[in-house]
């Protein structure tokens, strides 16, 4: 799933969140958990996904780029930035970000979050069960 601020949409008086352009979409089963290959938005892709010769698990790379999503929405800039798109993987390969200073009026239990979900190993990263709990408790 390409999941960005841009497919992002919030119905117009409500809280409800809706979720447009599946065009890298799969639908995972028990019997299928990984997938093979690059799809998306490379700013928000996962390290994991950017190495399209292996094969990984598709509910952390979600979680990765719902991860990129967050900061983006924290900060109103991308986490990973380069001058080039060689630079822009190697920058994602990496991991390599920070919340300078944290964010100015944002729970620093949010930005905690947000690097729960950027962690380069995907066995490392929240699940998204985890992040939803998480996000309640800040409330």
């Amino acid at each position: 799933m390409d999941i960005k601020p841009s497919n992002i949409l919030l119905e117009s008086g409500s809280l409800k969140v809706k979720l447009i352009d599946f065009g890298t979409a799969y639908q995972l089963t028990d019997d299928c958990q990984t997938l093979r290959g690059s799809r998306g938005t490379i700013n928000f892709m996962s390290p994991e996904c950017l190495r399209s010769e292996e094969d990984y698990l598709g509910k952390p790379s979600d979680v990765w780029s719902l991860g990129v999503t967050f900061y983006c929405l924290t900060s109103n800039v991308l986490p990973f930035q380069a001058d080039s798109m060689f630079g822009l993987v190697n920058s994602i390969s990496k991991g390599s970000y920070g919340f300078v200073n944290r964010v100015p009026g944002v729970n620093d239990r949010y930005c905690d979050v947000i690097t729960s979900m950027l962690q380069l190993n995907p066995r490392d990263r929240t699940n998204i069960s985890e992040v939803i709990d998480a996000l309640n408790k800040i409330q």
